[in-house]
Formats: structure tokens, sequence, C-alpha cells
């Protein structure tokens, strides 16, 4: 788990190789508690209050979880009291790399390959190991994917 706290509002976790059933929502709440747990004692980051939680889930990585807090005044929560506003997003994630050349055949063939304004970028198509792709990676995208991507930006390899 990667945790980037921008602010006491903001927090962004990235949990490769995590995966959640969307259909269960009881359950998504469950896996949630227990994540807000673990930041909690092993991150010393204080969770309560009233959250807006957006989980992108891509079935190759895993999820990336946003957590904006809602500073509301007029309620008072308990100490350990977490309230959530959730909303789920299945999205596949677009890797921005290096070069295409420097990954490896398997990763090319399984994939989908972009050159957008002089930028390399994958979206995973077929199983592959991700750790062999993510040694590549200079940066991801998992919003505003259908912009970036377009036929007219393919490279067939």
């Amino acid at each position: 788990m990667k945790v980037i706290i921008d602010n006491e509002k903001n927090i962004l976790l990235y949990l490769p190789a995590f995966q959640m059933d969307f259909h269960a929502m009881d359950q998504v709440e469950k896996e949630l508690r227990n994540i807000f747990l673990r930041l909690k004692y092993y991150y010393f980051i204080d969770i309560q209050g009233f959250y807006e939680v957006k989980v992108y889930k891509d079935k190759h990585y895993g999820l990336i979880l946003e957590l904006k807090k809602d500073l509301l005044e007029y309620f008072d929560y308990y100490e350990d009291e977490i309230e959530m506003r959730i909303e789920l997003i299945e999205v596949d994630f677009v890797y921005e790399v290096k070069d295409i050349l420097e990954l490896p055949k398997e990763i090319r063939e399984k994939s989908e390959l972009y050159l957008v304004k002089n930028k390399y970028y994958v979206q995973v198509k077929e199983e592959i190991e991700m750790e062999k792709l993510l040694e590549n990676v200079l940066g991801f995208h998992y919003k505003n994917n259908p912009f970036l991507l377009k036929e007219k930006n393919r490279i067939y390899y």
C-alpha cells in the first residue's frame, strides 16, 4: 500500500494486486473500514468523520482510492465514527512508459500501445506480470482515459 497525503482533507491510496467485489456493497464498506483501520494503526492517520471515497478498479493493477474528507461542522462524530459516500469506478489504467521497445515482448503483445504528444502509453488487455510493466512506468492515468487514447494514436506492434 502506498499512501499520499495531500493535506488533512485529501488522501490517495495505491493498492496494487488488491481486488474488491463491486457487486456486494456491504463487502465494499467492510473492506474500506479495514483499510481505514490500517491507516490509523500503521500510518497514524486520524480517520473519522465523513469521507467521499472514489474507488478506481483495474482488473490488472488493483485499486486506487481517493479519500476526500468533508469538514462538516454541524455534525459531531464520535472518535472512531466513519461515514462514507462511495463511488465505484471500473476503468482500465493507462501507463506512461519511456520507450515501448524497453518493454518485454510479452507485455507489448498483450497490450495496446499509444503515442500521444510524443509520449508512449500502454493499456493492458490480457493478464501479464504487472511487476515487469511497473518497472518501466513513468506514471499512470486512471481518469479521463477515453480522451487520452484514440484509435488514430494507436501503435500496432
